[in-house]
């Protein structure tokens, strides 16, 4: 009597090689047969008119923080995710003294906007090192882990105060090396870096303060463990992200690692063009540099009570989205003197196409009667009603739902569906990007797979249901060296999914309030998925929900 069968479904093994009908059967915890299977099983999942496929890996989490309350990383197992990368943009919970844990909880609420409050309450803090960290996660997980050291992390571990001032000297780069290889050693599959990022008094975040002697000690240590190198450029210009794939490369060369720099974007005119050019020029060189892509855009939620949207980055928003009370956000937003500076720095903060912008900003959602009759309005179409600015008919609305109106503008980048077709399918461009489990209050990081089956594979045929399930599964874990992870083979993990290909999408946006607290997130259902199996266990069905499992891994690089 085996553990499981998958029978009768389309097989998608991963490869990318024609599917195949056949029955998937498992035993713990892996695939111990693919065809027929009669054996018994002490649980049948009936396939019929599905596809079977290996479960699916999210490269670029920011799962840290979250899988401390929630171990399941909900919702990516109803999406098929098996396996999270986390650590990314420079910032892991590990390695961290005691009394830097509230200085890397603020960077991490100001970068991936997560509230400090939600991490203080979510966060048991008792580890310091790498290896404490993930000997305190490995028995609760309920999803599989692959973590990244952040290099910010790391240089504050080694350095202090003098992380966040200056290069590091040749004895902590030494320190920092021995220190990397520790956590490579319990299983960390990586480091990341960032050339972009800011704390929450505006000033560079550690890792942009290392020299090229500190990059490439620690490039060195990552090729001697078969590890990652994950990169933030300065994604918006070309000539520099030019420089950071050529930067990359060199790494890549000298040390053996692989490199990946996420995200890629078609913000700026020219700059997919060129910089793909350039990958696939290095490539030729022998140097592995991966970009990584979001197969959307993204659309930003934001209310005038919370910090963290697009203004915000100017001082007259900040002041008023940081007051703690809603009176006084009222009080500022009806005065005359204070509507006329916010006005004018709603485009002075922001770039040319701000106006635009903000007047294809919808009403998307509100408490009132009055503002909800508004739900699904622009805020041009109001402002040319009204004869107002459209900023102006923003901070109206707003004001007269209680600041609960709910607005949403519409993607800025990824918005050239050719384009993006041009990239999913790149040998070089690795899906992912996602950011799940960061940026709370903005917008919904989840569901991406379904994104890509809906928009490249069904609708713009870009993409066929193998190559889709490939480019999420074998590529992601080749790239990242996962091992067995993106295969459905014999003798390989029992991480698989069970999906309908001719409906796998995402829902739309849901608010919930699911957080420590009781804050709140945005986050997107799956749609087509009907079973999501870890490690040989049933942890996410469609009719069922969630299985009060902790079968997640730690998944090491290889």
């Amino acid at each position: 009597m085996i553990d499981l069968v998958v029978r009768g479904g389309l097989v998608h093994d991963g490869s990318g090689l024609p599917a195949y009908r056949a029955d998937v059967a498992v035993d713990g915890g892996r695939v111990v047969h693919l065809g027929r299977s009669d054996d018994g099983a002490r649980q049948v999942i009936d396939a019929t008119g599905l596809a079977v496929a290996p479960g699916f890996i999210d490269g670029h989490t920011h799962f840290d923080a979250q899988l401390s309350w929630d171990p399941l990383a909900t919702p990516m197992l109803e999406h098929g995710v098996t396996t999270v990368v986390t650590g990314n943009c420079s910032l892991s919970l590990a390695p961290l003294h005691a009394d830097q844990r509230v200085r890397l909880a603020r960077m991490f609420e100001q970068i991936e906007q997560v509230p400090y409050d939600v991490l203080a309450r979510g966060i048991d803090w008792t580890w310091e090192d790498f290896p404490e960290w993930l000997a305190h996660q490995e028995p609760h997980l309920g999803i599989n882990l692959a973590p990244l050291v952040g290099h910010s992390a790391l240089r504050m571990w080694v350095m202090g105060d003098d992380a966040h001032e200056q290069e590091a000297t040749a004895e902590e780069v030494a320190r920092m090396g021995s220190c990397l290889a520790a956590a490579l050693r319990a299983g960390a599959v990586g480091l990341s870096i960032s050339h972009i990022d800011v704390d929450e008094h505006r000033r560079p975040v550690p890792s942009r303060l290392a020299g090229p002697a500190e990059l490439a000690a620690l490039a060195q240590v990552l090729g001697a463990h078969g590890a990652m190198l994950q990169c933030v450029p300065e994604y918006w210009d070309t000539d520099v992200m030019l420089r950071r794939v050529d930067e990359l490369a060199e790494l890549s060369l000298a040390s053996g690692a692989a490199t990946t720099f996420s995200p890629l974007l078609d913000q700026t005119p020219g700059l997919v063009d060129a910089v793909l050019a350039r990958v696939e020029e290095v490539w030729r060189r022998g140097a592995r540099v991966f970009a990584q892509v979001q197969p959307r855009g993204i659309d930003l939620n934001f209310r005038l009570c919370e910090p963290g949207f697009a203004f915000a980055r100017s001082r007259p928003w900040r002041e008023v989205l940081a007051l703690g009370s809603t009176a006084e956000q009222l009080r500022r937003y009806r005065d005359p003197a204070v509507r006329d500076v916010l006005v004018d720095a709603a485009y002075r903060s922001a770039d040319a196409a701000a106006r635009t912008n903000l007047e294809r900003t919808v009403v998307a959602a509100a408490e009132s009667d009055g503002v909800r009759l508004l739900v699904g309005r622009t805020l041009g179409e109001l402002a040319a009603q009204r004869g107002c600015d459209p900023a102006e008919a923003m901070i109206d609305v707003a004001v007269a739902d209680g600041l609960a109106t709910r607005f949403t503008r519409a993607a800025t980048t990824n918005t050239d569906p050719a384009v993006l077709a041009r990239l999913v399918a790149h040998p070089a461009v690795l899906v992912g990007a996602s950011d799940a489990g960061a940026h709370v209050r903005s917008f919904p990081t989840h569901g991406d797979t379904g994104v890509l089956f809906r928009d490249f594979v069904r609708d713009r045929a870009a993409l066929s249901v193998e190559s889709a399930v490939r480019r999420l599964t074998a590529d992601q874990s080749r790239a990242w060296g996962l091992g067995g992870r993106g295969l459905l083979s014999a003798g390989g993990p029992a991480d698989v999914v069970v999906f309908d290909p001719a409906t796998l999408d995402t829902s739309a946006d849901e608010d919930v309030a699911d957080l420590p607290g009781g804050h709140r997130r945005y986050l997107r259902r799956s749609v087509g998925v009907a079973a999501t199996i870890l490690n040989g266990e049933v942890a996410w069905t469609a009719d069922d929900g969630y299985r009060d499992q902790h079968a997640g891994q730690l998944v090491r690089a290889h």
